[in-house]
């Protein structure tokens, strides 16, 4: 869920350097740099609001929404590290039942099996430095983030609240 809306942001906000550095260039959909350097904060949008996404309610003081935009996605993440999860653990099985097949001399091919271990033992340590180098930060966001958190844009005092439980640190304003 944050996952997507930092890189819809990024993709869209990077500076002209910075895509110069990166060799990146500007496609027809991202936005245009005087776009992004424009205060869209004063400017109206609709004159008749109507919520797309999960919100709470409205009115010509508050806007009360609830999460991200990926709200609906959440757990995505968590189904797919699982399937991640499952290749260094099948692979870590074949190389172990191999290993025990030598062991108790059961196979006759003993060098096609010493190979396939290897094989098995690098895919194995491969995947896991890689759950565990970069991939737990994506799981530790996903599971370990807070849920349903509630936002309200105070439209007279140009605030807002965010409304977490008591056990996570209550409400924070931003002005």
């Amino acid at each position: 869920m944050y996952i997507g809306e930092y890189l819809l942001w990024f993709g869209n906000s990077i500076k002209k350097e910075t895509r110069k550095k990166l060799e990146m260039s500007y496609s027809n959909s991202d936005m245009k740099l005087s776009e992004v350097e424009k205060d869209w904060t004063k400017a109206s949008v609709s004159n008749n609001p109507r919520a797309i996404g999960p919100y709470y309610a409205y009115n010509d003081r508050y806007l009360d929404i609830r999460g991200g935009m990926f709200e609906n996605f959440r757990g995505i993440v968590t189904w797919i590290s699982l399937l991640i999860f499952f290749i260094p653990y099948i692979s870590f099985e074949m190389g172990f039942d191999a290993a025990l097949d030598l062991y108790n001399h059961q196979s006759e091919d003993v060098i096609s099996d010493i190979i396939f271990i290897i094989i098995c033992s690098i895919i194995t340590l491969i995947f896991v430095y890689l759950c565990i180098r970069y991939f737990r930060y994506v799981y530790r966001l996903e599971l370990f983030t807070i849920r349903h958190i509630r936002v309200r844009f105070n439209r007279v005092t140009r605030q807002v609240y965010i409304q977490r439980p008591k056990y996570c640190g209550g409400t924070v304003v931003f002005k």
